[in-house]
């Protein structure tokens, strides 16, 4: 009895492993494995990218009859060898690293299609929105974000601090007013406006900003305003046939209170003739600013306004250098001709019409050498408006169009004028001096002769040292923000083993330098970078 039990055992045996054979043999039969992967070329000591291609065809979807454990099989024995062999990066092949950031009202509720936006960090900034749960994606290397959607207040998040991730956006007050015409009547269609509160505004801005909360009165002349954040705001209202209104410094306390009672003043008019130095009638392009109580000018350029004074509209002349402007706020303005540089102060009274007689003064001409043996770009700023450049001959000579009279920085620059002249410009506007540039002042109708110095480096370095406890920063980096903006990104120096760090090709200004690990500052300090030289640092921690 024993014996036949066990031969009866062993005959199981067998036929359960010619079973399995079975079973694996059909399974493995029903995988379609593909052609294979032909070997990529070398091209350098490396494998080319090609052969990262092709792995990637191999892993096309296999039959639905495929386990996942034969898949599994299939794809690491057929791509392995080649990802392996292409000598790539290790997070070539896997999507890039993100933190998930959620968006969430004063109630905790997700906010869909807000917008996230990375404001400090040290590559360029990244903007996402967020999706129906509230979630948005951001790089890994983010710092710090801000939030922002319709009919809420803004809010900012750091993420090196641990905790959750939730960006918190309260939900917007509102404001709410009527508009009344001077006679009493309830202005229809009036646009209305918040906008950031700054100095002298006296007017509706020739133009509004994209994301600028905006509405209009309906047929009561009532209105309903978000306010756009917790800060201060000027209220702008314009009207045809008003000069308009501003409320100026506003608080978020005025939401909720009493309605916001808005009179419209009748506009003033302009109207006049541009002429030329002989007198002769000019089509031109015309602006008028608001002017301040302090009169001023610009450091560079034609002397047309000073920079807190605000656009309140633009017109062109007729053929006969005549025109007429309507709906502009009561005050003193300047009437401008930006193109010619010209002027003339005029003041505006509400129901009535002004007159001014514009004339423009004779143009100036620059020309002269670079001392340099090779033809170079040569500049000639007077601000956005009126900036030359022109190419000197073989021997150095240059010469620019007619300029308006002013205050003019003049110098040369290297074959890619743009950084070149931005340097000059940067250090002028610093320290109100250029080594590489020079400042003129040009009368009206002015031939100048001028000999420029050899072209203007385009950057800076910066190079110094940096200590914690006495010891060389090894595990530390040092970032470098611009401070303000100075056309440039934030900067990340590696630090050697003698604790010493550089960095060259930086835009001149001025920056500051963070000591920092793991996303904490251990140490700051400010430094200027000037075009053409290295400026030192020294970066200690305790």
């Amino acid at each position: 009895m024993g014996r036949s039990s066990r031969g009866w055992g062993a005959l199981l045996a067998v036929a359960g492993l010619a079973l399995f054979a079975f079973v694996v043999a059909s399974q493995a039969a029903s995988i379609e494995i593909g052609p294979p992967v032909p070997e990529p070329p070398a091209i350098g000591g490396h494998l080319a990218v090609v052969g990262t291609a092709a792995a990637t065809e191999a892993l096309r979807p296999l039959p639905p009859n495929a386990t996942s454990s034969a898949t599994a099989i299939a794809t690491a024995s057929t791509v392995a060898p080649v990802l392996a062999a292409t000598s790539l990066p290790t997070d070539a092949a896997v999507a890039p690293a993100h933190l998930v950031v959620r968006v969430l009202d004063d109630r905790r509720q997700p906010i869909p299609a807000a917008t996230v936006t990375v404001i400090e960090g040290e590559r360029d900034l990244h903007t996402s929105r967020s999706d129906s749960n509230g979630e948005a994606a951001v790089p890994e290397w983010a710092q710090r974000v801000r939030g922002t959607a319709p009919g809420h207040w803004p809010a900012e998040l750091a993420l090196g601090n641990g905790g959750e991730r939730c960006v918190l956006l309260p939900r917007a007050r509102l404001l709410h007013g009527r508009v009344f015409l001077a006679d009493g009547r309830p202005a229809v269609q009036a646009t209305l406006a918040l906008l950031a509160s700054v100095p002298h505004r006296c007017a509706f801005p020739a133009s509004l900003p994209p994301a600028a909360t905006r509405t209009q009165s309906d047929a009561k002349g009532a209105f309903s305003l978000p306010w756009p954040d917790p800060g201060v705001h000027d209220l702008v209202v314009r009207a045809a046939g008003t000069g308009g209104a501003v409320l100026a410094g506003l608080s978020a306390t005025e939401c909720g209170t009493a309605p916001l009672l808005v009179h419209l003043q009748h506009g003033a008019s302009l109207v006049g003739t541009v002429l030329d130095a002989a007198a002769l009638p000019i089509r031109a392009r015309l602006e008028v600013w608001s002017r301040s109580a302090v009169p001023g000018t610009p450091r560079l350029g034609p002397a047309d306004v000073a920079g807190d004074e605000q656009l309140l509209q633009t017109t062109q002349a007729n053929a006969d250098g005549t025109f007429a402007v309507d709906d502009l706020p009561a005050g003193p303005a300047w009437l401008v001709c930006p193109d010619l540089g010209a002027r003339v102060a005029v003041t505006l009274a509400a129901g009535t019409t002004a007159s001014a007689q514009l004339a423009v003064p004779a143009a100036a001409r620059v020309r002269g050498r670079v001392d340099t043996a090779q033809p170079t770009t040569v500049f000639l700023f007077g601000g956005a408006r009126h900036t030359h450049r022109t190419r000197s001959a073989a021997d150095g000579a240059f010469e620019f169009p007619p300029v308006p009279p002013g205050r003019y920085l003049l110098g040369a620059v290297a074959d890619d004028a743009a950084p070149g002249m931005h340097a000059a410009v940067q250090q002028f506007l610093l320290l109100g001096h250029c080594d590489h540039a020079h400042e003129y002042v040009l009368a009206a109708g002015e031939q100048r002769h001028v000999l420029v110095p050899a072209p203007t480096p385009p950057s800076g370095a910066v190079a110094g040292q940096a200590f914690v406890e006495g010891q060389p920063a090894v595990a530390f980096a040092v970032v470098l923000d611009p401070i303000p903006y100075v056309g440039a990104r934030a900067r990340t120096l590696a630090i050697a083993v003698d604790g010493s760090f550089h960095g060259s090709d930086l835009v001149p200004g001025d920056y500051e330098a963070r000591l920092v690990t793991a996303r904490k500052t251990s140490a700051s300090a400010t430094c200027r970078v000037l075009a053409g030289s290295t400026s030192t640092l020294l970066l200690t921690a305790p």
